[in-house]
């Protein structure tokens, strides 16, 4: 189906307060941006959906409630900066170099396995730095490790603090 169709029956759905048809067609418009490589935005749709499913205890907000225009009102200062994800990619969702696997997969099993590391006043290692060119996979890897940690993510726009057109 291609992305026109995905919005027309999601604007349907939600306009027919149709909630099991609106969550299914959401779920499949999210596989369908993660399977064409918009993964941020699926990633962003899948966030929105699981934080609105949060918020009303398992009940879709209705578009022009009040609790629909105050969330907007918020978006508007707080989600600009701000924005918090969530993730259901694992260690399979990226391509590595085996030391690069390596590492990571350590990196997540010892936070894993803190309960343990606590017990005997092990140090937990609480950074990690991703570096490299656009495009090699830095966001991708940070989605993975919220994913693998069962973590909300926060997002920090900077964008939104400096400007490009800054020298």
């Amino acid at each position: 189906m291609s992305q026109q169709n995905y919005i027309k029956d999601i604007a349907r759905f939600g306009l027919e307060n149709d909630q099991d048809k609106l969550l299914s067609t959401l779920n499949e418009f999210i596989e369908h941006n993660k399977s064409t490589k918009k993964i941020n935005f699926a990633l962003q749709l899948q966030s929105l959906l699981k934080d609105s499913i949060r918020k009303q205890n398992n009940q879709l907000m209705k578009v022009g409630s009040p609790t629909h225009y105050q969330s907007l009102q918020d978006r508007e200062t707080d989600e600009l900066i701000l924005e918090k994800l969530t993730s259901d990619y694992s260690l399979k969702n990226l391509v590595l170099t085996e030391q690069a696997h390596d590492q990571l997969g350590n990196f997540l099993e010892e936070h894993q396995q803190s309960e343990l590391l606590k017990k005997y006043n092990l140090p937990i290692s609480n950074k990690l730095l991703l570096h490299g060119p656009s495009g090699c996979g830095k966001t991708l890897a940070s989605y993975v490790i919220a994913g693998e940690l069962k973590k909300m993510m926060i997002v920090l726009n900077l964008g939104a603090i400096v400007s490009s057109k800054l020298v």
